[in-house]
């Protein structure tokens, strides 16, 4: 089970489009969407020539000010609009009181459970497995915050390698916090998933350390980071390798460099080629 906070992970846009993904997614429709600005009740729509979908998000931290905001704009947009279903998703976690009194508000356009999602709600759809993708693809739910890097760093990292790792991986969250996805992530996460191995090059200071960070999160779990080793060294690589472990990674930064430093190239690529086959 998920236990996301979407106030606290997500900004106000980015929450809407984690909406409108995982509803259409749901739905097996494509919503159309629409630039920022007023929104005129409506953060997606569909239509055919027999019915009309509304789709609305809202971030919101308290159920005062969302039911406020409801009652007294909301409910006079969809009436203007007048749905044959409005969708209302909400990151705020809904007791069964407050859920109730949003589906008395919007009886006449909700036709089901469905149609209102709350927090909870949210983390159970990202939970199974069908919708992987679209939690990927919001790398700031699920990258760890400090305490979390402190708890896995004091179970994964043995002694002699623990304050590299943790000095590391203390940066990597920082670094984490702003990174965008881009084409180039893209490519290397299928790579990795294709061949368990992705070598990340280029020059100095365009981010490929933090990539190779990130990967590594996103490869383990959204949730679980036991497995995730920083090593200067092949021979650290065999040193921990677990052959029970489900899923191990390993980042080792600056290969190419460190190894032609030690001027070994040829007996290290071929035991580099053994790790990998």
């Amino acid at each position: 089970m998920r236990s996301y906070d979407f106030n606290e992970k997500l900004d106000w846009k980015s929450f809407q489009v984690l909406a409108v993904e995982i509803v259409q997614y749901r739905e097996n429709i494509q919503f159309q969407t629409f630039r920022d600005g007023r929104d005129k009740g409506a953060d997606g729509l569909w239509f055919d020539d027999k019915k009309k979908i509304i789709l609305q998000a809202k971030r919101y931290k308290n159920f005062s000010d969302l039911y406020r905001q409801l009652k007294i704009a909301e409910l006079e947009k969809v009436r203007r609009l007048n749905p044959d279903r409005y969708i209302l998703v909400v990151s705020l976690k809904l007791s069964k009181h407050e859920t109730e009194k949003i589906y008395d508000l919007f009886s006449q356009y909700m036709s089901g459970s469905d149609d209102l999602i709350d927090g909870n709600g949210l983390n159970s759809i990202l939970a199974k497995t069908e919708y992987r993708w679209i939690e990927r693809n919001f790398t700031s739910l699920w990258i760890p915050d400090g305490q979390i890097l402190e708890d896995f760093i004091g179970k994964i990292i043995n002694k002699g390698s623990r304050a590299r790792s943790f000095r590391e991986q203390k940066k990597a969250i920082e670094a984490c916090k702003t990174f965008v996805q881009t084409g180039i992530y893209d490519e290397a996460r299928q790579i990795l998933e294709n061949n368990h191995t992705v070598v990340i090059s280029g020059q100095p200071g365009m981010g490929k350390s933090t990539i190779a960070r990130v990967l590594a999160m996103d490869f383990l779990s959204v949730e679980y980071y036991e497995g995730l080793y920083w090593v200067n060294s092949l021979d650290e690589i065999e040193d921990q390798w677990e052959d029970s472990c489900d899923k191990q990674v390993f980042i080792m930064d600056d290969y190419w460099g460190a190894v032609f430093h030690r001027e070994r190239g040829r007996r290290e690529n071929s035991h580099l080629e053994d790790l990998i086959c």
